[in-house]
């Protein structure tokens, strides 16, 4: 969205600080509906690491080991990119320049807040490999500019944890037809429940 004339006249460091909030509780939505072991690809056409490190930052963070940024520079030959960023300030719109949360007055508390800034604990800051992020940048390779980090979901989501999938109703009798036949755990087969597909067989054998 670099080469598009229209974004830079819309655009304001507001919009960022807007579009932070919003934009983790999508990212934590896709994780969320992740099976374990599979990948969300987190990508922006923004380079503002408000958007992009912090968002991913917060998300690992809130993780607890249940996420990894991994490394897929590999995976990607010939493109030229730059690794995240582990540390960045935030700007308002009037221009005030924040280092870290414990700056910011009590009155800007709503339009800014803590997940924007990088981690302070350093040690804790490197374990999660913001590194890996990939920033491609419009003069390396004529493109417009892209945030792209990839995440893989190793366990559940620590408020997930505990709360197995609820079996509709109306599937149950299916559930429990494929459990005895199968000689599964009830569990297996709820964690793997296809609703869409299972309602299908359901109405396949009752015909």
């Amino acid at each position: 969205t670099l080469f598009r004339s229209d974004v830079w006249k819309k655009w304001s460091t507001g919009n960022s600080l807007q579009l932070h909030g919003l934009q983790l509780r999508i990212a934590t939505r896709g994780v969320e509906q992740l099976a374990e072991g599979g990948r969300m690809v987190y990508s922006t056409c923004s380079l503002n690491p408000v958007e992009n490190e912090a968002v991913i930052a917060s998300l690992l963070e809130k993780s607890e080991g249940a996420l990894e940024l991994v490394d897929v520079s590999s995976e990607l030959p010939g493109l030229k990119w730059m690794p995240g960023m582990t540390h960045w300030k935030i700007m308002t719109k009037d221009e005030k320049w924040f280092a870290e949360w414990s700056d910011v007055p009590q009155s800007r508390h709503t339009q800014i807040r803590p997940t924007m800034f990088p981690l302070k604990d350093e040690e804790k800051l490197k374990t999660l490999n913001l590194e890996r992020c990939l920033r491609i940048l419009p003069h390396h390779q004529n493109t417009g500019g892209f945030f792209v980090a990839v995440l893989v979901k190793k366990a559940a989501m620590p408020w997930n944890r505990g709360h197995p999938k609820q079996i509709p109703h109306k599937l149950q009798p299916l559930v429990a037809e494929v459990t005895a036949s199968k000689d599964l755990p009830e569990g297996e087969i709820v964690e793997n429940l296809d609703e869409p597909a299972a309602e299908k067989e359901m109405e396949e054998t009752n015909k």
